[in-house]
């Protein structure tokens, strides 16, 4: 008997990573605006009424996938978090080596993330701001310890991860080297300390025109 068990949690475990697979793909085709448990239970083949047995709504799927698609990357921050004190930019080493390495459907999910929310629905569009706050707090944990310029410096986080979605364009028509993409996105993520201690390191010259 609780051999049986076991099998039937994992059964349970491995459609919970199915659908949250096909809700991926549906976006990556289609787009958060185009996303709903009646797009999933189709695309996967299941009633919608089997995917509120994993999931209570919407808001909660998209939260589940996308914690999901870049759990490497959660993952590897926080190890490395835990260990550091106070935290800076050589925290984001390897997560940022982790996110140019995305695969063409994770980036395209990121960029639904971070792009326009206006058109999805409430549901979604709840979950997406959540999503938004929380990578955005973790990444400014790593330049704004004690939280003194912490406008400033989420707007630094917000900027640095739209120049990311950029340097993937760069990278996948080939116009620049991997090495030249991690340490374009290395010296972003240290300007943006700058901004945290108010130090002119990571500030831009700007010569008036005559």
């Amino acid at each position: 008997m609780p051999n049986e068990t076991k099998r039937h949690y994992l059964a349970a475990d491995d459609r919970r990573r199915s659908i949250l697979d096909v809700a991926a793909d549906v976006v990556a085709v289609r787009g958060l605006a185009h996303l709903s448990m009646a797009a999933v239970a189709a695309q996967a083949g299941v009633s919608r009424q089997l995917l509120y047995r994993y999931f209570d709504g919407l808001d909660d799927l998209v939260l589940a996938m996308v914690t999901q698609r870049f759990a490497a990357i959660i993952a590897n921050y926080d190890a490395q978090t835990t260990m550091v004190a106070p935290l800076r930019p050589d925290v984001a080493r390897n997560p940022i080596h982790l996110a140019l390495r995305l695969a063409a459907p994770d980036q395209r999910l990121l960029r639904n993330v971070f792009g326009d929310v206006d058109q999805l629905p409430e549901d979604v569009r709840r979950a997406v701001l959540l999503i938004r706050e929380r990578l955005v707090e973790r990444w400014v944990a790593i330049v704004d310890v004690d939280q003194s310029r912490r406008v400033v410096v989420r707007a630094g986080v917000w900027a640095v991860f739209h120049a990311i979605f950029g340097i993937w364009d760069y990278l996948a028509d080939g116009s620049i080297t991997f090495d030249e993409s991690y340490e374009i996105a290395l010296r972003l993520v240290r300007s943006v300390e700058s901004l945290a201690d108010g130090s002119p390191a990571g500030a831009i010259e700007v010569t008036p025109e005559s």
